[in-house]
């Protein structure tokens, strides 16, 4: 079959799929970001190089504009596909719906989670259209099924579940077999507890509120703390600069990543962070969570965030019911490890999150979801 994957070229998530259900498959796969204007086979996606998206002003209206009509044109001119696959579902992509359903009769669409909670009115009806034309509508958790059944519940018949695996698990085994100094590695200080906050440079990952919040800790826990800010992701100038501005005056000794980081790189940060703070606006389980909970460290999360499912499995995580109870819980915690006191179950919480997100097995969710259309 050939599939037209619609999707971000600069997504790890599409990255790592891809990889792995290439060769388990004779399907052949083609990507098209539809906000970039770029087309590619998706097996020369490791080589891809996705153009840098305007955030603001008339260069992104105009960037847009010629994206969409570049993709128009690579649509009409291409061969039909045998099914196109939407991978997060931008509202947006409603104007395309008719050319998508000219060049195939199959549509599918995977949410990932952010594209699904908190739309405006007029979002969630451009959505809303997109789903009716799918014939399948996939998403990483049961929790998130049954979410989508509360608004569309006449569409039961379409769910699937397909989960992403997490590489990076299989990475971090291979640095701690390798007796990596993970903190020299990262440039990271032998003597501090790290403090990881958010996973990207996205606005959803609140940072000028976690850091307004830090900054309300006394100096004796902020002179033993020390942060890293990954920005190697959906990185923006204009954000990079206000969370740079907000942490200098902080009184937090700090580090933002913007380069881009190897599998190794991200496992060894993973390693270094004895902290996770992950307090987006949004989210649906995110893998730099659950990697930093399989290295062994403690997440710090909000109860606004629907992950059901690793209550369900009673992973040992810390939960706040607001930002503002962030500062008293830091304390609690660094009073915790100063006595040497566990604060969350490493141990357990390695066990679930191995057995839930091995890629040997998430793979298989989507092998099946192509093969039923065959």
């Amino acid at each position: 079959m050939r599939i037209l994957i619609i999707g971000d070229l600069s997504s790890i998530w599409l990255e790592k799929l891809l990889s792995r259900l290439i060769p388990l498959t004779n399907h052949s796969f083609f990507i098209l970001d539809v906000f970039r204007g770029q087309f590619i086979p998706a097996g020369r996606l490791n080589e891809a190089m996705p153009i840098p998206l305007p955030q603001k002003g008339i260069q992104k209206k105009i960037f847009h504009t010629l994206a969409a009509l570049k993709s128009i044109m690579i649509l009409l001119f291409h061969p039909k596909y045998d099914i196109i696959h939407i991978h997060f579902a931008n509202p947006l992509l409603y104007y395309f719906l008719s050319l998508f359903r000219l060049k195939s009769c199959r549509i599918m669409v995977s949410l990932y989670g952010s594209d699904f909670y908190k739309l405006s009115p007029k979002q969630y009806r451009h959505q809303a259209a997109i789903y009716r034309h799918a014939e399948e509508i996939t998403f990483t958790s049961h929790q998130m099924g049954a979410d989508f059944l509360k608004q569309f519940n006449a569409l039961h018949h379409k769910i699937t579940i397909c989960r992403f695996g997490l590489s990076i698990l299989e990475e971090i085994e291979r640095v701690k077999a390798a007796h990596v100094q993970v903190k020299t590695r990262m440039g990271l200080p032998d003597n501090r507890i790290i403090l990881c906050i958010g996973h990207s440079a996205n606005i959803r990952e609140q940072h000028v509120e976690i850091i307004t919040r830090l900054k309300k800790l006394p100096d004796s826990i902020k002179d033993r703390m020390f942060a890293i800010l990954p920005f190697t992701y959906n990185s923006f100038t204009s954000l990079f600069e206000k969370v740079d501005h907000s942490m200098k005056s902080s009184g937090i000794q700090y580090k933002i990543l913007t380069d881009r980081l190897s599998d190794h790189d991200v496992a060894a940060m993973r390693l270094s962070s004895d902290i996770m703070l992950n307090l987006p606006s949004t989210d649906q389980m995110t893998a730099a969570m659950l990697e930093t909970l399989y290295a062994g460290g403690m997440v710090i999360t909000g109860t606004w965030l629907p992950y059901d499912k690793l209550d369900a499995a009673q992973v040992s995580y810390i939960k706040i019911q607001e930002m503002d109870e962030l500062p008293g819980i830091l304390e609690e915690v660094f009073n915790q490890l100063s006595m040497k006191k566990p604060v969350v179950d490493g141990f357990h919480n390695k066990e679930v999150i191995g057995a839930l997100f091995d890629w040997k097995d998430c793979i298989q969710d989507w092998v099946q979801l192509y093969s039923k259309t065959n």
